[in-house]
This record gives C-alpha cells, sequence and structure tokens, in this order.
C-alpha cells in the first residue's frame, strides 16, 4: 500500500519588504516571514534572495487540498479588504503543494471556494 497524499496550502507575499510591513496592513500573524537578506541554514550558511511573509493552513497534511484552500480564505475572511489593498504595491498569492503517493488522485475547488478568491 502506498503513502497517503499529503495537501497544504498558504496565502504568500514574495519581493524586496519588511515583513512586518504586511502584517501591520492586514492584522494578522504570519505562520512564516523572513527578510531579504537572511541568513539561513544550519550546515551552509545562506543569504535570503527574497523576503516572505505567509500564512499557512492550519489543518494536517491528510485533509483534502480543497480544505486547505478554504482554511487560508477563513483565516483572512475578516480582513479581506486589507487583503485587497495589498495591490498593487505587494504581489499576493494563493499556494497549494500537492504530494501525490496514491493514484488517481485530483483536486477541485467548488463555487464558494472560487468567488472566495475573487
Amino acid at each position: 500500500m502506498s503513502e497517503p497524499n499529503e495537501f497544504t496550502a498558504y496565502f504568500t507575499i514574495n519581493g524586496d519588504f519588511d515583513p512586518a510591513d504586511v502584517t501591520a496592513a492586514i492584522g494578522v500573524q504570519p505562520s512564516k516571514q523572513w527578510r531579504k537578506g537572511d541568513i539561513f541554514g544550519r550546515i551552509k550558511k545562506l543569504e535570503r534572495k527574497f523576503s516572505r511573509w505567509s500564512l499557512e493552513s492550519r489543518l494536517p497534511s491528510s485533509s483534502p487540498l480543497e480544505e486547505h484552500v478554504k482554511d487560508v480564505l477563513v483565516q483572512l475572511g475578516s480582513v479581506k479588504q486589507q487583503v485587497v489593498a495589498l495591490r498593487p504595491k505587494w504581489e499576493p498569492s494563493i499556494e497549494t503543494v500537492a504530494y501525490f503517493n496514491d493514484y488517481p488522485t485530483g483536486f477541485s475547488f467548488d463555487f464558494e471556494t472560487i468567488t472566495e478568491l475573487q
């Protein structure tokens, strides 16, 4: 038997900015953030090439991808206007990650989720 599929989703902004500015603009604490130039890596010290502010799904990786996207949208629901106002200064996006170990599979988004993405 193969390993189960794993999924996640997150709202993110990448670029050259101070992540604290995004937090201040929308009033939500990120799941992950870093600044361009920050050093990372335990063995080989590397410099971040860009800044990132991300808000990740809170669900376990075994949850369907659609549910991860919905969870991110729920977290942003009360600050939707602030998120919309991030444009054109920053380029926000919702990223999805899927590890398909069990075939065949796929995913879809219901109409409610699609309208929330607008």
